[in-house]
């Protein structure tokens, strides 16, 4: 099977699953709904700069939507750096959530960035006139 095809299957499971229709995810990547077609059917490859587009929009890892290998969804982990070049963001919002996903382990991080992409995806599922 070809990495064509491979990412045929895997964007018509990630839409499948998540219930992502293809004028919205056209919409969100910046492409027309008919090349979301031809990727659908396989009868077009996708470029580089679409496939990252489609990865950052469904939070899955590339590897996994073009060769159908490694980890499907995304690992995100809290990075600290420390030193005086350490730029920490003034907004007190964004730094209580850094705060709260720092003291969640690991595995707490991973489920709650699929509750928040679960979130993000059920809230451009629908398409606006």
């Amino acid at each position: 099977m070809t990495a064509t095809k491979i990412f045929h299957k895997q964007l018509k499971t990630l839409m499948d699953e998540r219930g992502t229709k293809k004028g919205v995810l056209a919409k969100a990547i910046n492409v027309s709904p008919g090349l979301i077609t031809q990727y659908l059917s396989g009868d077009s490859g996708v470029s580089p700069r679409t496939r990252k587009a489609i990865c950052d929009y469904f939070m899955v890892n590339e590897e996994w939507l073009e060769y159908g290998t490694g980890d499907k969804e995304l690992r995100f982990e809290v990075v600290q750096e420390i030193g005086p070049e350490t730029k920490k963001p003034t907004n007190p919002v964004v730094q209580g959530i850094i705060g709260i996903v720092e003291a969640m382990t690991p595995e707490q991080q991973i489920q709650a960035f699929k509750a928040l992409s679960e979130l993000f995806t059920a809230s451009h599922q629908t398409e606006k006139p």
